[in-house]
């Protein structure tokens, strides 16, 4: 059996995102999971490599909710770092002329049960402290460990190294980590996350299909700084991890 990719491609000028906003979506597309597809059509999709699909996929989410009901989430602690960076008015991982070489990351004061889960995460999995400092409403993060251990991955500025996953662990731990920074639950097993990470966009939809990640709702929004906002249903093991930080969340 084979599923079908349903592409709708819309474009919509001068559309009010809310009260609170008044950005425009310039472009929208809908896709189920694809099989044999070579590429997509936007820009943004080339080179995209669908993977083949198995049986577990069609099986239904009620079997495989009772086949995976004791599954431990298990975290990769690097590639879940690597996840929540941003490369937005952040640090230009991979550039050498970088001259804080001990400044990790920023967070806002408002994140404090997130801000707390890493320090714990990175002293308890990899014996590595930070150093926090307060500036404005912005919370800096400092371990100069944990800076060197990022910019293993990076092969120029804010670009990660091709081979960057090898493992389903390494990449549910980054998905899980971009979920952390950037994510929603939106209900009946869908998600959101804004795409300001140093994946690009092309990986990151492979990223998702790697995963057997479905439906998913792609939206660019023109701005300073541009948004790229992806929606999907969430499979049930992706969703075990996205669960296990729904307190931090």
């Amino acid at each position: 059996m084979k599923s079908i990719l349903v592409f709708l491609y819309t474009v919509c000028l001068g559309v009010a995102l809310s009260a609170q906003s008044s950005l425009p979506i310039s472009d929208t597309i809908h896709l189920t999971h694809p099989t044999e597809i070579k590429h997509f059509t936007l820009k943004e999709f080339e080179g995209v490599q669908a993977t083949s699909m198995d049986d577990i996929y069609f099986a239904s989410r009620d079997v495989l909710e009772e086949k995976y009901k004791d599954f431990k989430p298990q975290i990769e602690p690097d590639y879940f770092l690597l996840g929540t960076l941003v490369n937005y008015l952040d640090r230009a991982y991979g550039s050498k002329e970088y001259k804080e070489d001990d400044y990790f990351n920023s967070y806002s004061d408002n994140d404090t049960s997130k801000i707390l889960y890493l320090i714990n995460l990175s002293t308890d999995s990899l014996n590595v402290d930070i150093v926090l400092k307060l500036c404005n409403n912005t919370v800096l993060l400092y371990s100069k460990a944990l800076t060197q251990r990022m910019e293993s991955y990076f092969v120029a500025p804010k670009k990660l190294k091709q081979d960057l996953f090898q493992t389903d662990k390494q990449r549910y731990s980054y998905l899980l980590g971009m979920y952390f920074r950037n994510g929603r639950y939106l209900g009946d097993h869908s998600y959101e996350i804004e795409l300001n990470n140093f994946l690009e966009n092309q990986r990151f939809f492979q990223l998702l299909i790697d995963l057997d990640c479905k439906d998913f709702t792609y939206k660019k929004i023109v701005a300073i700084p541009g948004k790229t906002i992806v929606t999907f249903e969430a499979p049930v093991l992706v969703e075990k991890y996205f669960i296990g930080i729904k307190n931090v969340k």
